[in-house]
């Protein structure tokens, strides 16, 4: 049966007794690449792979060798030293050195695989955050090691489907996580110099609490603070002398215009090399600068001029780049200042084709022309050594940081108003594009070949023009105001392609702004990518384009279609002289309410701006308590940690605040802010035990995420009652546990003892005697929910966190276990303990076996309990495919029989691990192997119940099998249904485990069981299907008949083995029966139908097993040659068809008659072999038969006593009857005439039914049997 199921399989190669599944893992390894790029994508678009092969390409050969032989690397290497912080002065080769060493280090890692490698580079014109430098690295481990795909993947899947990013907190969990995986992590971070303050100091301080070998590059910075104490420094200035000098020699080479000047001349060659080694000062950024002045020179005379002449220090080389420039044609001159302006103060860094583009605006005509495109390297060249390209990246950049210091030192003397020219030719290019049409849903006019997804520039164009023209000053900015007037009015929906307010539900509102606890549904406002159109005077007020809105008309008046006002968007987006100047309007209307209810108070209290709080309420109309779904805005104030925020709020005199929700619906209580809890507790107007019908009371929230000194803080505060009311105290509990606050926990627990004793002693002595009793105060078994404990709430881990979570969780169970009062055997409403509990849940990093181990060790655990489904504990972990936690369960001295976990685990012998499991249960001293379980089977059952599973190697079921017969298990044993395991065995095709069942000492079978028959059936099966050779079974077949079954033993259509066995083809099985069984086996043995073996092997073209009987058959038997002349209604081959099949036949009838068989022999409908042969038209055996003198052709059938000739059909009549006239046997009766007489042809068409009917019939007992 399992065979038959992978005939059509592919990559199934089924030999002998083996299935072989040739595994293509081409499909899986592409689709891991695939979800491996996506995770990469997910993680960040930053690929700084990129810039070290642009950046490494750079170097010269040779170079940076002499620190990679320094002792202080190879200590670092090493590990003797975690960190490297190398410094040199700017433009020394620090970054390039970098690229050399990750270079190095990716070669060591070829050799030494239980490493990892991550780097960054900062650049001064990339803003990057402490979350993209680390994403990136995360990137590229995860790109280079499996085991680090392997362990994102989980995290990964699980933050996209709640749709949410990694935090910097998330990360830097990952990144431990990764480290533990990896071994042996280094991290490189060059210019590290270049990177805010603020990033600085944040990156350092992540990176130096992981356990990683750390170097960085940086130009002279103190940053012992941040650094571990253990970091070697290395100052570079003074030992690059040789790297400059390849450096130099590389440049001067490759510059065509300087090498032809020199012509060979060795001692020219030498003297420039030197001057420009001295001038640069140790600074590759020199060395290039003045080799590119040099390439200016057009003799000998000039270039050594030029050579002596060349400044020294880096801020006289920039000027006298600047000067090189300046002394170019004036075109030349304004194309190169427009091209550094723009490389200098675009927003981000431009492509090639970008900046091409963009350069190719003139400020003094309109519009844009492709025409007037330069090349890139014409720009390069003419701005003389201050720009370069990163090959890789495609991106144009400053040649250094310090040149960007350069030109932003210039000021307006050489490059005035620099963000009025780019605002200008952002607004021309999206003019030349009709940009105004796309507000107009892509119309005709539409330039369909430009789009956002298409053109860069155009989406810089788009994105940043805002901001330029908001910083732009002076008198063209001025000239400029009326241009941008003009554009943004002329577009009356201008599409806004922003973080728009969206409304979406609470959760997602809740999600975003973490407080899901304390939120109803409904609609709330929560930024998401759309496109909006927008009026003008929004736009204006969005980007904080203050003289624009001046402009506008009705500004007051009109609303986005989220019902948003101008005075909104300004609050937002943080323009305060915006927001001023539309409040001193008389029309504003500050309570204005958008579609998801907010006003600008609320958003403003979202934003957390503290200037902006403060002049929203400094206005005469303002209403402080306006709500939003129970929201008003000092609700949403103290979301964020602002002191100043809630004062501003709390100290409003018409402040009115809901105290159902004040505290229940904010984080004060989440995080240590003691500051914000005595703002609210002191005010006049807050209730301290306010409760929330959906979170409780501010007590039961911060016993899940607040400290312990802010739960003593509020008890102080006058909420001590829960302490002594059992209900209060049980939600507080409750509360603590959810959020895994071990230290509040323990604190409860400790408090609420102390109470106690404080009661009983106080206790009044009457009403003891009266019989009251108070409630046992420290009992922390009472009932929370649904006969749910605390113990119950805290085994259960969450879906989410990480180890640090599952920590907390285990410390909150150990405290619970260790308590006096604690019920461990305490059952839920589903009958479960905390044992079942655990042992029903998935397990996390190892957590369900130390759990389990806590639960084990408590003195009173009970783990033979049984829930509301009859299972135990064991049952459960079984279920579940847990080894470790079974183990212990099994290692336990108070364990029960186990045999009831041998349904469950002997039932899938598929899961991991299966032979740890059943090796465990086999020798446990409590387990009798012959007990039957609850569905009246034994384990031997159990094992029978797999079928012939390709899941089990053969070695595996002897080790089973071994220990079973060592553990005295029974073979006979009847189990359901009244089989033993022999025969359930056969019934659920588990032919693999027979041989195993005949070796066990004791098998009994019954003589006349199936058995036998049953493999040979199975032979069969696998013979035609060309699965497996039969030759597998004949050791099977020879066990079984040494248990004394009978061979001859017939089943309800009367056929032995010996039918199934010839029916089916199988000769090895044939000669064994005929060999080794000759004295018991019973050939002639006749089915109901009265068919022998020898019939079914004829019927069949089975030609072989044919001469096999022939040599036990009883030759004088009436029907033998009637089964050959008729056999050629089966063909024995495809390609001899009938005429080859009845060469054969024609050589078995000689042989027969030649040994004395009856010609005239009638089978049971009266037919001769004569009859048959006309019958079936088989020419030669007629015409072989009829030369026989003993032949009876006037022999009659039994049904309308037809004769041979009577058979023959009206095709095959002729040739036939001349056969017979030809032999001189015609019967008087058919002599023909010159016509044919009248009775012969009435009776052939009368006999014909006849013929037809015994054919049929014969064909329908051929179709019918067992066997087929």
């Amino acid at each position: 049966m399992m065979v038959e199921m992978f005939n059509n399989a592919n990559n199934v190669l089924i030999e002998g007794s083996s299935i072989n599944i040739q595994v293509n893992d081409s499909p899986a390894k592409e689709s891991n690449l695939a979800k491996l790029r996506q995770m990469a994508e997910w993680l960040t678009p930053l690929n700084f792979r990129a810039i070290q092969s642009d950046t490494y390409s750079k170097h010269a050969p040779g170079t940076g060798g002499w620190f990679l032989e320094r002792q202080d690397f190879s200590n670092w290497i090493s590990g003797e030293r975690t960190s490297l912080s190398i410094s040199g002065i700017p433009g020394a080769g620090k970054t390039i050195l970098s690229s050399i060493i990750i270079s190095h280090l990716e070669v060591y890692m070829e050799k030494n695989a239980e490493t990892a490698l991550a780097y960054a580079y900062f650049r001064h014109n990339e803003s990057y955050s402490p979350s993209d430098i680390l994403a990136a690295m995360i990137k590229q481990l995860i790109e280079g090691h499996h085991s680090a795909y392997a362990y994102l993947e989980g995290i990964y899947d699980d933050h996209k489907k709640k749709a949410v990013r990694p935090s910097v907190d998330d990360l830097v969990r990952i990144s431990r996580g990764l480290i533990e995986r990896l071994g042996k992590v280094y991290i490189v971070v060059d210019a590290l110099d270049e990177a805010s303050e603020d990033c600085r100091s944040k990156i350092l301080r992540i990176l130096s609490s992981l356990s990683i070998s750390l170097l960085i590059t940086t130009r002279p910075l103190d940053l012992s603070r941040l650094l571990p104490g253990s970091t070697t420094e290395v100052r570079i200035d003074d030992q690059t002398l040789h790297d400059i000098e390849a450096f130099a020699t590389k440049h001067l080479e490759e510059n065509d215009r300087i090498q032809s000047i020199i012509q060979g001349d060795e001692d020219l060659h030498t003297k420039v090399l030197c001057k420009v080694k001295e001038k640069s000062q140790g600074m590759f950024l020199a060395v290039f600068l003045h080799v590119d002045a040099l390439s200016r020179c057009t003799n000998k005379k000039q270039l050594l001029k030029a050579a002596e002449c060349l400044p020294s220090t880096l801020h006289a080389i920039y000027e006298a780049t600047l000067q090189r420039i300046e002394a170019q044609e004036a075109e030349l001159v304004s194309i190169a200042k427009r091209t550094i302006v723009w490389v200098t103060y675009a927003f981000r860094s431009l492509k090639i084709e970008e900046l091409e583009r963009v350069v190719a605006i003139l400020p003094d005509e309109p519009g844009y022309c492709e025409d007037n495109i330069t090349p890139l390297n014409l720009l390069v060249a003419w701005c003389c050594g201050l720009l370069v390209v990163d090959k890789k990246s495609n991106m144009v950049r400053l040649a250094h940081y310090t040149t960007y210091d350069f030109v932003k030192s210039l000021g307006r003397m050489t490059f005035p108003n620099p963000h009025t020219l780019l605002t200008s030719c952002c607004i021309t290019y999206l003019r030349a594009f009709n940009f105004q049409d796309y507000a107009n849903c892509l119309r005709h006019r539409w330039c369909g070949d430009v789009v956002f997804n298409q053109d860069g520039l155009f989406v810089y164009a788009y994105s940043f023009w805002p901001h330029h023209a908001k910083i732009s000053r002076g008198q063209e900015a001025a000239e400029l105001l009326i241009g941008v007037v003009d554009f943004v009015s002329s577009i009356p929906g201008y599409p806004m392609f922003i973080s728009s307010i969206k409304y979406r539900s609470s959760r997602h509102v809740a999600a975003y702004y973490r407080f899901h606890s304390r939120i109803r549904d409904g609609q709330y406002p929560m930024f998401i990518a759309s496109v909006k159109y927008w009026p003008p005077c929004h736009v204006a007020a969005y980007y904080g384009l203050l003289d624009v809105l001046r402009k506008i008309p009705d500004f007051q008046c009109q609303r986005t279609t989220d019902g948003q006002t101008s005075l909104m968007l300004a609050v937002v987006q943080g323009h305060f002289d915006v927001v001023e100047f539309l409040l001193s309007d008389n029309d504003v209307d500050i309570n204005a309410i958008d579609k998801g209810g907010f006003t600008a108070l609320h958003l403003a209290a979202t934003v957390g701006d503290e200037a902006m709080v403060k002049l929203l309420l400094a206005h005469h109309a303002i209403d402080v308590n306006p709500k939003i779904h129970g929201f008003t805005p000092l609700h949403l104030a103290v979301i964020d940690d602002n002191e100043l925020l809630h004062k501003l709020h709390l100290s409003h005199e018409l402040l009115e605040p809901d105290n159902e929700h004040i505290y229940a619906r904010t984080p004060s209580c989440e995080k240590n802010r003691k500051h914000v809890m005595r703002l609210l507790t002191a005010h006049p107007k807050i209730d301290v035990h306010a409760r929330n019908d959906h979170t409780g009371t501010v007590f039961q929230t911060a016993c899940i995420h607040a400290p312990v000194d802010i739960v003593q803080f509020l008890i102080e505060q006058g909420i001590d009652t829960i302490l002594h009311d059992d209900l209060e105290w049980q939600l507080a509990v409750v509360a603590a546990i959810t959020g895994l606050n071990v230290p509040v926990l323990e604190f409860l627990l400790s408090q609420r003892r102390d109470a106690e004793h404080q009661l009983k002693r106080q206790q009044n002595q009457e009403l003891n005697r009266a019989g009251f009793y108070p409630p046992k105060l420290s009992d922390v078994r009472k009932d929370y929910d649904n006969g749910l404990t605390f113990l119950h709430i805290a085994v259960k881990p969450s879906c989410k966190g990480g180890a640090q979570l599952l920590k907390s969780r285990k410390c909150c169970i150990q405290l619970l276990l260790s308590h006096q009062e604690t019920d461990i055997n305490a059952k839920n409403y589903r009958g479960n303990t905390a044992l079942h509990v655990i042992c029903d849940c998935a397990d996390v990093g190892g957590y369900k076996q130390e759990v389990v181990e806590a639960i084990l060790s408590h003195p009173e655990v009970d783990v033979n309990a049984r829930n509301n489904d009859s299972d135990t504990a064991l049952d459960l972990l079984c279920k579940r495919g847990s080894l470790g936690p079974a183990k212990l369960l099994l290692s336990h001295p108070g364990i029960g029989i186990a045999i009831h976990a041998f349904p469950i685990i002997f039932s899938e012998p598929w899961v991991a691990q299966f032979e740890e499991y059943a090796r465990s249960l086999i020798c446990h001293p409590c387990v009798d192997v012959n007990e039957k379980g609850g569905n009246g089977n034994t384990v031997l059952h159990l094992i029978c119940d797999w079928g012939a599973s390709p899941c089990q190697s053969t070695p595996f079921l002897e080790r089973i099998f071994e220990l079973l017969i060592s553990a005295g298990i029974d073979p006979n044993i009847q189990g359901y249904h009244g089989w033993t395991a022999l025969q359930k065995a056969f019934s659920h095709n588990s032919i693999n485990i027979v041989p195993l069942l005949l070796k066990i000492p004791g098998l009994e079978v019954d003589p006349k069981d199936p058995l036998l028959r049953n493999i040979v059936r199975r032979a069969g099966q696998l013979q035609r299907a060309k699965a497996e050779n039969p030759q597998w079974y004949m050791g099977i077949i020879r066990g079984l008949l040494s248990k004394g079954l009978d061979v001859n033993a017939q089943d309800n259509d009367g056929q032995t083995a010996l039918h199934y066995a010839c029916a089916l083809g199988l000769q090895d099985i044939v000669e064994l029966f005929l060999s080794d069984l000759s004295g018991r086996i019973a050939v002639n043995v006749r089915d109901h139908k009265g068919k022998t073996a020898l019939h079914l092997a004829q019927k069949n073209g089975h030609r072989e097993i044919v001469f096999l009987l022939r040599e036990h058959e009883d030759r004088r038997a009436p029907t033998i040659l009637t089964i050959m002349a008729s056999a050629g209604r089966r063909c024995w081959s495809d390609h001899n068809k009938k005429s080859g099949y009845r060469v054969f036949e024609m050589g078995a009838i000689t042989d027969l008659l030649s040994k004395g068989a009856d010609i005239n022999a009638q089978d049971e409908h009266g037919m001769t072999a004569l009859h048959w042969a006309c019958s079936l038209g088989f020419h030669s055996i007629v015409e072989l038969l009829l030369s026989y003198p003993d032949i009876d052709v006037n022999r009659k059938t039994i049904l309308y006593e037809a004769l041979p000739l009577h058979l023959a059909s009206p095709k095959n009549y002729p040739a036939i009857l001349s056969l017979f006239q030809k032999a001189g046997k015609v019967s008087i009766n058919f002599k023909r005439t010159a016509g044919r007489q009248a009775d012969d042809a009435s009776k052939r068409r009368k006999l014909q039914p006849c013929c037809e009917m015994v054919r049929r019939e014969d064909r329908d007992e051929y179709d019918g049997s067992a066997h087929t």
